[in-house]
């Protein structure tokens, strides 16, 4: 059974992580937040001209960063899931 969606799916999570932090990260990071194989996720960044900061690791993320649909409003607060 084909999955007509999942390939618009996947884009948008990786859209959605690469906007929050202002494509400031890597294909690597990319996989961990949003749990798609590195190898997809570089293949659909390079697709659609998502430019990452290549070569650069900055280790394992603790918090996820998030979407102004789902992140809380006050500056005192982060978002952990």
């Amino acid at each position: 059974m084909k999955r007509p969606f999942l390939a618009a799916a996947r884009q948008f999570l990786i859209w959605r992580y690469g906007t929050s932090v202002e494509w400031r990260c890597t294909y690597r990071e990319i996989a961990q937040a949003t749990r798609i194989a590195e190898t997809s996720v570089k293949a659909i960044c390079l697709k659609h001209g998502y430019r990452t900061e290549r070569g650069q690791y900055y280790g394992r993320l603790d918090i996820m960063a998030v979407d102004s649909f789902i992140s809380l409003n006050s500056p005192n607060h982060r978002n952990r899931y």
